[in-house]
């Protein structure tokens, strides 16, 4: 693993962390936006071991899908938990008055981010 890959899942694991605190404390929203960022940067560490890199979000999520997920190197599942905690952490950040996370969507999302984060490191070491 290069260093900055290794700073990616020091961030990842940073924000899973951030996640279980926060959504321990009722803080949803905020859960939700730790846990999708656990998984972006899982994301963007693994698209470094093929060169990839994106300087956007949605850039980012395609080319994984596309050379990780489509390609069979990683599951496609996981792909689309990436696609869907995008949108809740659009919704959880930007989403108004009437609109926000619910304990389950952190919940979920911070077991799906752990698993991503694991899958993600197997990944990274082979």
């Amino acid at each position: 693993m290069t260093p900055e890959q290794q700073d990616l899942m020091d961030r990842a694991e940073q924000s899973l962390q951030a996640a279980r605190i926060l959504a321990d404390e009722a803080l949803f929203d905020v859960s939700v936006s730790r846990s999708y960022y656990a998984m972006f940067y899982c994301a963007r560490a693994s698209l470094l071991a093929l060169n990839l890199s994106s300087k956007s979000h949605s850039g980012t999520i395609s080319l994984f899908g596309q050379h990780l997920a489509a390609a069979g190197r990683l599951p496609i599942e996981i792909h689309r938990q990436l696609i869907d905690a995008e949108r809740l952490r659009i919704l959880g950040d930007y989403g108004g008055a009437n609109s926000h996370c619910s304990q389950q969507d952190a919940q979920v999302l911070i077991a799906q981010s752990a698993r991503f984060m694991q899958i993600a490191m197997e990944f990274l070491a082979q």
